[in-house]
């Protein structure tokens, strides 16, 4: 069902370029980014997360998770759980247990739960994604944008491509810190500028196929910067349009205990089914 707009916004989420900028008290563009960049650099992190996944046919996913982030390694270990899903979504699965594992490993996706143990064979406890391989399947090759990852703090890394004024919404605590409220707007289309001078034509190929894909090349978005310039918490809102309706996903992440010692451990092969190459097929011969 619009497996390939899902595998759009994947590659969205993976379009991760490089950050730099200035102060955060400056309310500019560059502030955001400034903030964005600071907390990238501090490595370990511990995260919550919230989504809501609205999609015509099938009503509302709300999903909340917890979990590490390790900014350098590109990685993160999260355990997500499904507190509200309409029955066509859950199926015949069991509604006691609808928490699923999850590790990320650069593009690569691990995930674990009661309900995949159903479908695996003996011994198998993880299913693996490439999802580079998945985005080039719908027809986006986000190999050729600025930075490829999967892990949260990816959406944190977009605010480089933050475009038009931010405006300052007013001032709240985050997990009791004092942090002042953004809301700016990312803009797609600025990607490409941010690679190097001889990847610039193959990032605006895949930007342009990418917004192709999901209707919309701007982000709203509401960031929550602290005192000590790291961002506290980060808001998007993706709605984005297909030809069975709308589509929108409300993501709220909060990022905290900043240097954490994170060592995050991909599954041993022998436990992992692969099943890049089946996904991939769906998402290239499903289209909207």
């Amino acid at each position: 069902m619009y497996v390939r707009h899902i595998v759009a916004l994947l590659a969205l989420l993976a379009v991760v370029p490089a950050l730099a900028g200035c102060g955060a008290k400056d309310l500019s563009t560059a502030a955001v980014a400034q903030a964005a960049d600071a907390t990238v650099a501090e490595g370990g992190m511990r995260i919550a997360l919230q989504q809501t996944l609205t999609m015509p046919g099938a009503g509302r996913i709300e999903t909340t998770g917890s979990g590490v982030v390790d900014t350098a390694g590109q990685a993160s270990h999260l355990t997500l759980k499904v507190t509200r899903a309409p029955d066509v979504v859950v199926g015949a699965f069991d509604t006691r247990d609808l928490s699923t594992e999850v590790i990320i490993d650069h593009a690569t996706v691990y995930t674990h739960s009661a309900q995949l143990n159903q479908l695996l064979g003996a011994g198998r406890r993880w299913v693996k994604i490439d999802a580079v391989e998945m985005a080039r399947a719908a027809g986006v090759d986000v190999a050729a944008l600025p930075q490829s990852g999967q892990d949260p703090a990816q959406a944190m890394r977009q605010l480089r491509a933050v475009s038009g004024k931010v405006e300052t919404v007013g001032r709240e605590k985050v997990r009791g810190v004092a942090t002042t409220h953004y809301r700016t707007t990312i803009d797609l289309r600025r990607y490409p500028a941010l690679a190097p001078a001889a990847d610039r034509a193959a990032a605006r190929a895949a930007i342009d196929r990418l917004v192709d894909e999901i209707g919309v090349s701007e982000i709203p978005v509401d960031v929550w910067i602290g005192e000590d310039d790291l961002v506290r918490r980060l808001r998007q809102k993706l709605p984005l349009e297909i030809a069975g309706g709308p589509i929108a996903i409300d993501q709220r992440f909060e990022f905290y205990d900043f240097g954490a010692d994170v060592r995050i451990e991909v599954p041993p092969p022998s436990e992992v089914t692969d099943v890049t190459d089946l996904a991939a097929s769906g998402a290239a011969t499903i289209g909207p």
